[in-house]
């Protein structure tokens, strides 16, 4: 079981960043990643980014007194067989549950403790509607349901449902089956697991394929097959966090960028490069 709180970052946002991604917490900061695209121990950037994303929303929600980041810790029983990366792979899974993939996010496995325990920054502005998230009375308890759900459904202990609780799933989980979302769900714990034992898209490609999903480049976007049932899902269907850029800075661990240039540009191609003659250079490469 899982214990699930929240707490809100009003300043040194960028001190909260390098807590979380401390690389003695998080084995080298091999368990560390974030949304932004920059790299995880630029904890100055990847704060910039938070407030560029706020200074963007309505109204402009950085300034001052403003909430800067949700810290959301989920700390998980000493007593479940759970891996660091198990953990890892389903604390990237819940807050991308939460956020519906809208938010920027940085999170941390830490295994300095008894306890495995992920730290989740969230960035509050919506990326989607450009709007702030905003906290009610009934948060803490649905993202505490979404993270039982997660527990019970990796073979963590879960509270007792005959215990006073509802046997049978709500709606909810209903609507959630019947749109797909718990195949969404395995889909992404999949892609995390092969991404934690991958280096290089070849090797990723191998390991996903092993695990049952086979994955197809088609242009700038990604397909995940699941081989067993043949169900598709594109990267968008599944969020940010397992688009191409995402999936090569996990792989690759450091920031990925996307350059573009025009086919005539191109020199020569091989299997892992290209040379590209360089526009204003006078040919060169």
């Amino acid at each position: 079981m899982a214990v699930v709180k929240i707490r809100k970052v009003k300043a040194t946002l960028a001190k909260s960043i390098a807590y979380v991604t401390d690389p003695a917490k998080t084995d080298g900061q091999r368990l560390a990643s974030t949304t932004t695209g920059h790299d995880i121990a630029d904890c100055d950037a990847i704060a910039a980014a938070f407030l560029n994303d706020l200074e963007s929303t309505k109204g402009g929600s950085a300034r001052k007194g403003a909430v800067l980041a949700l810290h959301v810790i989920q700390s998980f029983d000493p007593d479940d067989p759970i891996t660091p990366e198990q953990a890892h792979s389903l604390g990237e899974r819940f807050v991308q549950e939460i956020t519906a993939g809208r938010h920027d996010y940085v999170i941390a496995t830490h295994t300095d403790r008894a306890h495995v325990h992920n730290h989740i920054l969230i960035c509050p502005a919506d990326l989607t509607t450009g709007r702030a998230m905003r906290l009610t009375r009934g948060t803490l308890g649905r993202w505490r349901q979404v993270s039982d759900r997660l527990c019970e459904e990796n073979g963590l202990k879960v509270i007792d449902p005959t215990l006073g609780g509802r046997v049978s799933p709500d709606l909810a989980q209903l609507y959630a089956s019947a749109r797909g979302e718990n195949a969404k769900d395995r889909v992404r714990a999949l892609i995390d697991q092969a991404c934690m034992a991958s280096r290089g898209f070849d090797a990723f490609r191998r390991e996903l394929e092993r695990r049952g999903v086979r994955v197809t480049v088609r242009g700038r976007r990604l397909t995940y097959t699941v081989l067993a049932s043949g169900m598709r899902f594109s990267d968008r269907r599944l969020g940010v966090a397992y688009n191409m850029l995402a999936v090569m800075g996990k792989l690759e661990r450091c920031v990925v960028h996307e350059i573009g240039f025009h086919d005539s540009l191109v020199a020569r191609r091989t299997r892992t490069a290209v040379t590209v003659r360089v526009p204003g250079t006078r040919g060169r490469r």
